[in-house]
C-alpha cells in the first residue's frame, strides 16, 4: 500500500489544520494472499480472497473474492489499520475509488458487490454499518446504500438507490465510486472507457440518511450469489480520508 499525506492549512486565522490522507492499492502482490493491512473475513463454506493473476486485462494481478461453488460462502476483505493504514483502520468520512470487474459464468439472481464501511467490527454477519452494492442484473439492478447488513443474504435497509438501463456485463472494468461525508453519502458506477479511466456513468445513488456516523472499518465485498461460482476482481483501490 502507497501512502501520500496532504495537510491543507485554512485560511482562516487561530483554526487548526485539516489534513486529508490519501491511500492506494494495487493489489498487485502477493499473490495467493493480501497485501499487508488488509485481512479477510470470510462465512461458511472455502470462499476465495486473494491476489490472483488477471489475464487479459490492463493489470497483471488484482484481488479476487470468490464464492467457488453453490455452497453459502462469503468473504469480504478490510483495510485493518496496520502498515500505514488510517486511523487504526477505522474512518468516518472519505471518499474512494475501485475498479472492479465480475467473473461469474451466469448472472445470480442474489448476486451484488460493493464497499462495506463505518462498519463496528472485522465481520459483515457481525457488524453494524454501510454496504454500497452494485448489483449486476435481476430486480435490484442498479447501485443500492444499505444500512446494517444481516447477512449474506440480507443486505440491509436499503436508503438509497439508483437503477442501471441494462445489466452489466461480465469481463468488464467498471469504476465504484464512494464518499461519505457526515450524513451524505453518495454511490456512483461508470464503465471504463478504451484508456481505463472513467467513462459513461451508470447511476448514482445518494442519501443524506446516513446518521450513524461513527468511525469503522472499510472493506471490499465480493459476490455471494446463488450458485457457483460467481467472484469479483478488485483493483485500482484509491481512498482519499478527512480527519
Amino acid at each position: 500500500m502507497k501512502r501520500t499525506l496532504l495537510t491543507a492549512l485554512l485560511a482562516f486565522p487561530l483554526l487548526s489544520a485539516v489534513a486529508a490522507e490519501r491511500y492506494t492499492e494495487s493489489f498487485g502482490a502477493p499473490e495467493g494472499g493480501l497485501p499487508a493491512g488488509w485481512a479477510a473475513s470470510t462465512t461458511g463454506g472455502e470462499p476465495i480472497a486473494e491476489v490472483r493473476a488477471l489475464d487479459g486485462a490492463r493489470v497483471s494481478h488484482a484481488l479476487l473474492i470468490e464464492r467457488p461453488g453453490p455452497q453459502a460462502t462469503n468473504a469480504t476483505v478490510y483495510l485493518t489499520g496496520e502498515a500505514g493504514a488510517p486511523s487504526g483502520g477505522k474512518i468516518a468520512d472519505f471518499s474512494l475509488s475501485v475498479t472492479f470487474r465480475i467473473a461469474e459464468s451466469k448472472p445470480g439472481n442474489s448476486s451484488s458487490r460493493g464497499v462495506f464501511f463505518r462498519a463496528s467490527a472485522l465481520s459483515y454477519n457481525k457488524s453494524k454499518g454501510y454496504y454500497v452494492a452494485v448489483h449486476r442484473n435481476g430486480a435490484q439492478r442498479g447501485v443500492v446504500i444499505y444500512r446494517n447488513p444481516k447477512s449474506h443474504t440480507q443486505n440491509g435497509d436499503e436508503i438509497a438507490t439508483a437503477s442501471f438501463s441494462k445489466n452489466l456485463e461480465a469481463d468488464t472494468d467498471y469504476i465504484l465510486q464512494v464518499s461519505a461525508k457526515g450524513a451524505t453519502v453518495e454511490a456512483s458506477v461508470y464503465k471504463t472507457n478504451a484508456s481505463g479511466a472513467k467513462g459513461e456513468e451508470l447511476g448514482t445513488a445518494r442519501t443524506d440518511d446516513a446518521t450513524d456516523i461513527k468511525p469503522g472499518y472499510i472493506g471490499l465485498r465480493g459476490a455471494y450469489g446463488n450458485s457457483g461460482p460467481v467472484g469479483t476482481w478488485f483493483h485500482s483501490f484509491h481512498l482519499t480520508t478527512e480527519d
